[in-house]
């Protein structure tokens, strides 16, 4: 039997010796970067994934608020009619399509075209609305300069003259410029909705309710629009004493459009006539 060599033992440790502390290194690098690493991913997974969720979450709530505020409209009567909706449109149509028959400077264009009006919207309410429009467009083309804008240009003068004179606290002369804006262009809710503040100004209340309506019904999309058309709309029905209605509404308003609470705030108007109490 043969003595082991004493160098290659030697050898045969250092080289056990070696192979141990490669393995400690390994196990050390895994415990101390791999998985803190590891635990930092997933740790990140779980943070954004709930951070999304409850976006998600969030954005959810204020589309079902958004519902129930247009069910709430419903309920109090401030969206038109589907009916009523469509014989507006109809007359509409047919003033934007008939405009510069309507204000001809030749006599027979004009009447012929008036005629033609009288002759398809025969029925009531329909003749009403239409003479009534019509007799606008008359009194109108007697004030204006010869060389004319096209209606919808023609309306946004209006509408800007009568948002001046609302300014101004002249709201008389702010609801005939209104009424001018809105026979040429009766699909802008932001001219509704000066019009539904003159009359609520004047104590027109049952008027600025009919006006704010068509205003809501018009669904504008401008947020800052929105949030008059509300603020306005709590207003009219507090004045008409249907407070409870009115703050049943801004409650709706401000729970789909949050930001609609800072400046019903800032409302005094509302705060009065609405008695409201802020805590």
């Amino acid at each position: 039997m043969s003595t082991p060599d004493p160098e290659q033992r030697k050898l045969d440790i250092e080289e056990e010796k070696l192979r141990l502390a490669r393995k400690g290194l390994r196990q050390d690098i895994f415990g101390k970067v791999v998985l803190p690493a590891v635990i930092v991913v997933l740790a990140a997974a779980t943070y954004f994934g709930n951070t999304d969720m409850a976006k998600r979450q969030h954005q959810l709530a204020i589309d079902m608020h958004k519902m129930q505020l247009r069910d709430k409209e419903s309920q109090l009567g401030l969206r038109n009619e589907d009916a009523n909706a469509a014989r507006n449109a109809r007359i509409s149509d047919f003033v934007i399509q008939e405009y510069q028959r309507i204000i001809s400077d030749d006599p027979a264009v004009s009447q012929g075209a008036i005629a033609v009006a009288y002759t398809v919207f025969s029925d009531e309410p329909e003749n009403t609305l239409i003479r009534a429009k019509i007799a606008v467009l008359v009194a109108d083309k007697q004030q204006r300069m010869a060389q004319q804008p096209t209606a919808r240009q023609r309306a946004d003068i209006e509408l800007a003259a009568g948002q001046r004179q609302i300014v101004a606290g002249n709201f008389s002369l702010a609801l005939r410029h209104l009424d001018t804006a809105l026979t040429l262009d009766p699909s802008n809710p932001s001219s509704w909705n000066s019009k539904a503040y003159a009359q609520f100004k004047l104590a027109d209340g049952q008027g600025a309710l009919r006006s704010i309506s068509e205003a809501i019904s018009l669904s504008p999309t401008n947020p800052r629009l929105r949030h008059m058309v509300v603020i306005n709309a709590a207003k009219i029905l507090c004045s008409v004493n249907r407070t409870e209605d009115g703050l049943s509404y801004l409650k709706s308003g401000i729970a789909a459009m949050p930001a609609l609470a800072d400046k019903a705030r800032k409302d005094e108007q509302l705060t009065t006539t609405c008695s409201l109490t802020w805590s």
